[in-house]
């Protein structure tokens, strides 16, 4: 039987385990991300993870293929980009970030050093 969790990401599921998994906060502590069921959405070309650290709530957005590595989800991937995002402070409470894995894309990444060339 598919959780709440689960079904919101359905068909993929499997990223309902990143719930509880912990992240670098901008105080370089290690805080728990919580996924939220109702603020997790998947359409057609991406994925919307809303998720809190402590009382913050925070959201990210994901393209699909992004984050795919050898048929899985890349989970080490999209925690280490949502951790540096926090980091470096471009991704704060309460407004949707876009995170992008710079190996397969161009464009605003959740890694600024990523993007220093």
């Amino acid at each position: 039987m598919w959780t709440h969790l689960e079904s919101a990401l359905a068909p993929f599921k499997e990223l309902a385990r990143l719930n509880r998994q912990t992240v670098t906060g901008a105080d370089g502590e290690s805080v728990q991300l919580v996924l939220s069921a109702d603020r997790c959405h998947v359409d057609a070309e991406r994925i919307e993870l809303g998720f809190s650290l402590g009382a913050e709530p925070y959201s990210v957005g994901l393209a699909r293929t992004d984050y795919r590595r050898d048929g899985g989800w890349d989970f080490d991937r999209i925690r280490a980009d949502i951790s540096a995002g926090l980091r470096s402070g471009a991704m704060k409470s309460g407004t949707p970030f876009e995170l992008t894995n710079p190996s397969l894309a161009t464009g605003r990444s959740a890694r600024p050093e990523a993007d220093a060339v």
